[in-house]
């Protein structure tokens, strides 16, 4: 919540460039983006990441014309243009330069047609890419924004179900969705796999869908890869948060919520095992999954903690009600206030709730907790 940092300013380009690899990106539009003149942008990203912004964007699209020959049947030529390479030529000889092979020889299985009106981040992870997906209901936002430049959107489905004609058009082999009220009518136009909202997002839907979709050895090996990943995940967040409790707090519309170990809570309890507050903890015995609890703002206190993550909608009613809570007596003796202890998260990749998105959530959690052991180690008090 404090002045934003160079590594900030590069991770705001990095993921703009992400999201946008289909367009030209030039270095001087890339500096004016982080507010830094070219040349001294080019030092600062190289200080970073290692490379420049030139080769950077080079890798992160060869990456992504790679994930589109595994899990697509696009022609190389049109995967190229996805990743904003129109001459093909140059793709492959790039493409040959990063990852050793001509895309051309790169390994290609069948896919199936899939239309995802949910889920998509879990089809993501199992390196299939769907056919068409429901936008509104996927929530396009955050880590999964660039991963649909070619997708097409055939409507909202969540009250009325999907638009018949577009559904009809993409020929669907299978239908993931969320929703046992539409599966009978979705019948009609594919098969229809209904994913159990109640099971756990990586250690149970992820292995189901891998089993439906033939890709046992894909979910299989995700998990093993993300196990991996969370033991330094893990150790990072624990040599900072150590013992001290944590909580997240989600601020909209005349609503406060302090999440459980579901949705946004997934990362900080389940992921990344941190100490929840005591009123939490007790809610965690009595039930596994607990979700959240909405509070008005005198409650606050009830669970308090030694570290706030907080989440607020844009819109400016929250705003705010926001502001409000912030010139209480109640915020300003709540025990992470007290101590500079309190994170504001963007709220648009803390609504994802898939296993790719858990992983990211729980990489911001522990970079922050890395940033802060080297802002105490240089600043020792």
């Amino acid at each position: 919540m404090g002045k934003e940092t160079p590594r900030d300013k590069i991770e705001a380009v990095i993921l703009y460039m992400k999201r946008h690899l289909r367009e030209k990106l030039p270095r001087d539009q890339l500096a004016e983006l982080a507010g830094l003149t070219p040349e001294h942008f080019s030092r600062v990203f190289k200080k970073h990441t290692g490379q420049s912004p030139v080769d950077y964007l080079i890798r992160i699209r060869v990456e992504r014309a790679e994930e589109l020959l595994r899990s697509t049947s696009l022609a190389i030529k049109e995967i190229a243009r996805q990743v904003g390479i129109e001459d093909p030529y140059y793709f492959s000889r790039v493409f040959k330069k990063v990852t050793g092979a001509a895309p051309s020889d790169s390994p290609r299985r069948s896919v199936p047609r899939v239309v995802a009106l949910d889920y998509y981040g879990h089809l993501r992870a199992l390196g299939v890419e769907p056919v068409a997906i429901d936008a509104h209901a996927v929530g396009m936002q955050g880590e999964l924004a660039d991963w649909s430049a070619y997708t097409q959107d055939i409507g909202p489905s969540v009250e009325k179900g999907p638009n018949p004609e577009r559904l009809r058009s993409h020929r669907p082999e299978l239908i993931v969705s969320h929703s046992q009220q539409h599966a009978s009518a979705l019948a009609e136009y594919g098969r229809v796999y209904v994913v159990k909202e109640n099971e756990d997002p990586i250690y149970g839907q992820l292995t189901s869908l891998g089993g439906v979709l033939g890709r046992e050895t894909e979910a299989r090996r995700w998990l093993e890869a993300y196990e991996r990943k969370l033991e330094g995940l893990r150790a990072a967040a624990r040599a900072y948060f150590r013992e001290e409790t944590v909580a997240l707090l989600r601020v909209r519309a005349e609503v406060l919520q302090v999440y459980g170990n579901m949705i946004m809570g997934y990362p900080l309890y389940k992921a990344l095992r941190l100490a929840p507050p005591r009123k939490l903890s007790k809610q965690f015995v009595i039930n596994a999954n607990y979700h959240s609890s909405v509070i008005e703002p005198e409650e606050l206190s009830h669970y308090g903690a030694d570290h706030l993550f907080v989440v607020v909608q844009p819109d400016e009613a929250t705003r705010s009600l926001w502001e409000r809570i912030r010139s209480t007596r109640i915020w300003a003796d709540y025990p992470a206030v007290r101590r500079g202890n309190v994170y504001e998260l963007d709220v648009r990749r803390w609504l994802a709730y898939d296993p790719v998105s858990i992983l990211s959530q729980a990489e911001e959690v522990a970079e922050l907790a890395r940033a802060r052991m080297n802002a105490t180690h240089k600043n020792p008090s």
